[in-house]
């Protein structure tokens, strides 16, 4: 729009790109290893964004991971431990 492309002065333009540019990742009939894949993947993209941009990184270094699922109610897949692994033991979350 800031280069004077409307809908108005170019409607073909906003009818025949604007759903070429739509990528639907996520399902509601997804696995649940798959949404924990397409998440890890997001988010180390946009690490490896902000890491090459001029911009204070915002999002870096390790990343937790958990589920929420009416099933398991909230369970971790993937933490940073901040204490010896002998405190930080698996707990059963359901």
């Amino acid at each position: 729009m800031e280069n004077g492309v409307t809908p108005d002065s170019h409607p073909g333009v906003y009818e025949n790109v604007a759903p070429e540019l739509y990528l639907p990742l996520v399902s509601a009939v997804m696995p649940i290893q798959d949404a924990i894949d397409l998440t890890e993947f997001l988010a180390d993209m946009t690490k490896k964004v902000f890491r090459f941009r001029a911009v204070p990184e915002y999002v870096s270094g390790d990343i937790d991971v958990a589920t929420i699922t009416r099933f398991e109610n909230f369970r971790w897949i993937k933490r940073k431990h901040y204490y010896p692994e002998h405190l930080n033991r698996e707990v059963d979350h359901v």
